[in-house]
């Protein structure tokens, strides 16, 4: 995954994410809302804590990244988790921690890139393929997926 990151950051401190296409889920999830034309900035601070959560599971050193967008000034990123770094980057606020109701919540599982269910897949019917056009949609997750498109 430290590919994917420092694609994305390189990305980032270039200001050129046109055309950019990263395996990880949630750093092309940050791409993907700052190439909209009009994004919301909870979008953008949603997104990228979703990418710094990301990094967190690595063994990278360097997790923070440059902000693109938006004037940080303006809004209260506290609330997403997040702080401003000294070379004015956004990182984690590590001291924020998300709570219930019997206590702190553990939300690395969400951010490791492992798979998390056992679903059969079942490949996609060749005339749904040729509408599509899209290497990313080659079998139906599951019989229910499959039995819903038909």
């Amino acid at each position: 995954m430290s590919h994917e990151w420092f694609q994305l950051k390189s990305a980032l401190e270039g200001s050129s994410l046109k055309g950019l296409v990263n395996k990880n889920q949630f750093f092309q999830r940050l791409i993907n809302v700052l190439n909209e034309s009009e994004p919301m900035h909870g979008d953008i601070f949603g997104a990228y804590r979703d990418a710094l959560m990301a990094c967190a599971q690595t063994s990278v050193i360097d997790k923070h990244l440059p902000v693109l967008r938006i004037e940080i000034g303006d809004y209260d990123i506290s609330s997403f988790g997040l702080r401003i770094n000294s070379v004015d980057n956004l990182e984690l606020d590590t001291d924020v921690k998300l709570n219930a109701g019997d206590g702190p919540i553990n939300l690395n599982k969400i951010y490791d890139e492992t798979s998390k269910s056992k679903i059969a897949q079942y490949p996609i019917d060749p005339a749904l393929a040729l509408v599509l056009k899209d290497e990313n949609y080659q079998s139906y997750n599951g019989r229910a997926q499959q039995m819903a498109v038909s």
